[in-house]
């Protein structure tokens, strides 16, 4: 497909969901899979979110498809959100280059409420049982070049939701992202992509839900005087509004990282009622080489990476998460 057929094909997909006659979307925490606003991946999440621009990174699959063709041979990367009341957040991410001709992901996040919860059937003081939740998303992404400095890339996807018994609870949900990357030059990367341009969640009694849409846009640029790099993302979503993202990350030695950033929320949402929200992040990473670089100008090769993240909770107002996250990357 051409470079103008591409930037053609986003509005239009977005049309289709936007305009689709059965379009009916969840809002805030009530949408099927409300967890994916913690995010995913180590440095992205430190800088705010601010990613559409990222790339050679596993996490690209969540963020923006495209970005999987700056990886050099393939990453995994695992990652655990710390969360409170019982509640669980994993995620792993595999990101791999074929012959730079096949750029290809697979990213898994499975949350649970617990296996506490409480089934009621009218008011009363102790529950007639308790159940367990699961929820997952999988997502199979590709990326390829269009040019030597276009790409684009796509993610398909499956959810799976099992609240135990509770009736029409339990559903299955199908959809995708699209993205597109360009280079304006070696050090500046533009993104653009939409999340769940058209994503249906179907319960057991065949009602169904359409997740909201989200796109993103934003810059990534790397200032290699000041051995580090900036990324400034605008995100707006139907049920979220306007949320822009601004993060910086910088290296004071080659095996250390560290990152900051801030969003903010509540701009274009609530009819003016609700206050914006301004939400800082912060994170760290240690880079444990396993192989020097045969590159000019890149001390290490193949690498092991531990991630630090602390993270304002998007569920809970005031409180902050923890993230650890590992990567295995291999150039």
């Amino acid at each position: 497909m051409k470079r103008s057929h591409w930037l053609i094909a986003i509005p239009v997909v977005l049309a289709a969901g936007w305009f689709h006659p059965n379009f009916l979307f969840a809002s805030g925490g009530d949408r099927p899979n409300a967890y994916t606003e913690y995010g995913v991946g180590g440095a992205p999440e430190a800088m705010a979110g601010a990613a559409v621009g990222v790339r050679n990174d596993p996490a690209c699959g969540f963020w923006n498809p495209a970005g999987l063709t700056g990886i050099k041979n393939f990453q995994i990367e695992a990652q655990n959100t710390f969360l409170s009341l019982n509640q669980s957040l994993d995620y792993f991410s595999f990101g791999a280059n074929l012959q730079d001709t096949v750029y290809c992901g697979f990213s898994l996040l499975v949350y649970s409420a617990g296996n506490d919860l409480e089934a009621r059937k009218g008011p009363s003081m102790n529950p007639d049982s308790t159940f367990g939740d699961s929820e997952i998303t999988g997502m199979l992404s590709g990326g390829f070049r269009l040019s030597p400095r276009w790409s684009g890339g796509f993610s398909l996807k499956l959810l799976l939701n099992s609240m135990g018994n509770i009736q029409n609870a339990n559903g299955t949900g199908f959809g995708f992202d699209v993205g597109v990357q360009y280079r304006i030059d070696n050090e500046t990367t533009f993104g653009l992509t939409a999340q769940d341009p058209y994503t249906v969640y179907t319960y057991q009694d065949s009602t169904t839900t359409v997740i909201p849409t989200t796109v993103r846009w934003g810059v990534n640029r790397r200032e290699n005087d000041l051995r580090g790099n900036w990324a400034f993302d605008l995100e707006w979503s139907q049920d979220l509004g306007l949320r822009p993202r601004l993060g910086a990350e910088w290296f004071p030695f080659d095996v250390l990282a560290l990152r900051t950033g801030v969003w903010v929320g509540d701009l274009t949402v609530g009819n003016g009622q609700a206050q914006p929200s301004v939400n800082l992040t912060c994170g760290f990473g240690l880079y444990i080489p396993l192989k020097r670089s045969m590159i000019p100008g890149r001390p290490w090769g193949d690498q092991f990476v531990i991630d630090y993240s602390l993270i304002p909770d998007p569920q809970q107002s005031g409180a902050v998460l923890n993230q650890i996250t590992a990567t295995a990357k291999f150039m």
